[in-house]
């Protein structure tokens, strides 16, 4: 099986590297954690590609894209971290991260995915993300959404929280 690629950064960082559905890596998101496993957000997240070389021909790409092998589901969540859990969690997806909620609304990035069978938005970004993965005959998770509204978790959770609490 095909693996995620993560790295370590100086200062305990963690390296979610991009890499395409051509082999390429196209840059690579270091993020701080702490040690219970939340972002630490005191820390900001960069872009390696940012200290390798500054006229660096920049292109994102969703984390896990490499992965996509055209015989398994694909799912969509907007946390690195998550995607990587859930594919633990749910292994009969191929899961792919878009690395934050707004960058699912690039139409060049949505369209290097093959397919997108199933969609996880956080709590909150439900109808935004119906909206631009529309392209796609795909389902959308409302799980989060409704754990959040029945108080079951606190605003701002994601699929990874909600299986979680499960466990």
């Amino acid at each position: 099986q095909a693996k995620y690629n993560i790295g370590t950064a100086k200062n305990g960082g963690t390296i979610f590297w991009q890499q395409d559905n051509n082999g390429l890596f196209r840059t690579g998101k270091v993020m701080y954690y702490q040690p219970n496993g939340k972002r630490n957000k005191e820390r900001h997240s960069w872009f390696v590609h940012s200290k390798i070389r500054p006229d660096f021909n920049y292109r994102q790409c969703f984390f896990g894209l490499h992965l996509i092998d055209g015989m398994k589901p694909v799912a969509l969540c907007e946390s690195e971290k998550t995607a990587i859990l859930m594919s633990v969690y749910q292994p009969e997806f191929i899961w792919v991260a878009c690395g934050g909620s707004e960058m699912i609304k690039e139409p060049k990035r949505l369209a290097e995915l093959k397919r997108l069978d199933k969609v996880f938005p956080d709590n909150g970004q439900f109808e935004k993300w119906e909206q631009q993965t529309k392209i796609f005959s795909r389902q959308m998770d409302v799980s989060v959404d409704k754990a959040v509204a029945n108080g079951i978790l606190p605003a701002g959770s994601d699929i990874l929280d909600l299986i979680q609490l499960n466990l």
